[in-house]
């Protein structure tokens, strides 16, 4: 009789310490599918947080796109469920430093991007003076409401900052002698480019002039009385692009692009040139972006 009782003790003793294993096993297993489904929310809101904070520094290019003055910033902006982003704006320089802070539940996430925004870097309509330009030998000259590039011009009539980078200049010309006219964007110690009009060859060529030596890199035939001429040359990276009264003529991709300059006006043979006016735009440019 003593040796089945004991049996049984033995019997009950294991059967509860499997009870034990077997609920020891349950909470861990609680335990991992609970930290598992946290991990997964975490990863989850850190992408989210992730993703508003880009979606957030995208609507501010948008803005600085749409209006160049755009300092506001913005707070609480919901770019997805669930999210709130805050922009902040701060001024360097001549660029904008956009830097968005996203959260998701108790996660947060930065994102930050460096923009050159558009804006105007010279304009003249040359109702007064032409101060802002320089001329070899002789002083800026205006004549109702014209920039007189006369006979005594020896070289080019200059303007602007050397350090000018990517930007679009536009020209309103007159050509009472209907000759030709050269612009010149980019110039600086290292060289320029030169679009070079001539009536007289029958085409418009842009030259790329460096250490002392002229490349023809585009060109293409144009013979055009009409005045006045409208001219517009697009610098922007390694990318030139030539219009000519709102006609799109010659694009450019420079292999070794001269990166900064100011622009110039050159006369054809010195002859008589009226500048109507002239306007050099910033060209908006995101520089950098990274996630602080």
């Amino acid at each position: 009789m003593g040796q089945p009782r004991k049996l049984k003790g033995y019997a009950l003793m294991m059967a509860i310490g499997l009870i034990a294993t077997l609920f020891l096993l349950g909470l861990a297993l609680v335990h991992f599918m609970t930290a598992q489904r946290s991990l997964l929310r975490k990863a989850e809101d850190t992408s989210l947080a992730r993703e508003a904070s880009r979606a957030g520094v995208d609507f501010a290019l948008a803005q600085l796109r749409a209006d160049p003055a755009w300092r506001q910033g913005f707070a609480g902006l919901s770019a997805m469920p669930g999210t709130a982003a805050n922009l902040t704006v701060q001024e360097q320089g001549d660029q904008l430093k956009l830097l968005c802070q996203a959260r998701a539940n108790d996660t947060s996430a930065a994102y930050a991007a460096l923009v050159r925004p558009a804006r105007v870097l010279l304009h003249n309509d040359f109702t007064h003076e032409a101060s802002q330009w320089s001329q070899p030998g002789s002083l800026p000259v205006v004549l109702l409401g014209y920039y007189l590039l006369n006979l005594s011009l020896q070289g080019e009539a200059s303007a602007g900052d050397p350090l000018w980078t990517d930007y679009e200049a536009e020209f309103e010309i007159l050509l009472p002698q209907a000759t030709g006219i050269g612009l010149v964007v980019r110039e600086s110690p290292a060289g320029d480019y030169l679009v070079d009009y001539s009536l007289l060859r029958g085409s418009v060529q842009l030259i790329k002039e460096r250490n002392g030596s002229r490349q023809v890199v585009a060109e293409v035939a144009r013979r055009d009385l009409q005045l006045p001429h409208n001219f517009k040359i697009r610098a922007e990276q390694a990318d030139l692009t030539v219009s000519l009264d709102g006609q799109k003529l010659l694009t450019y991709r420079d292999p070794e692009p001269l990166k900064n300059g100011r622009i110039a006006i050159r006369p054809l043979l010195n002859l008589v040139t009226l500048v109507d006016e002239v306007t050099v735009r910033q060209i908006f440019r995101v520089t950098a972006q990274w996630r602080p």
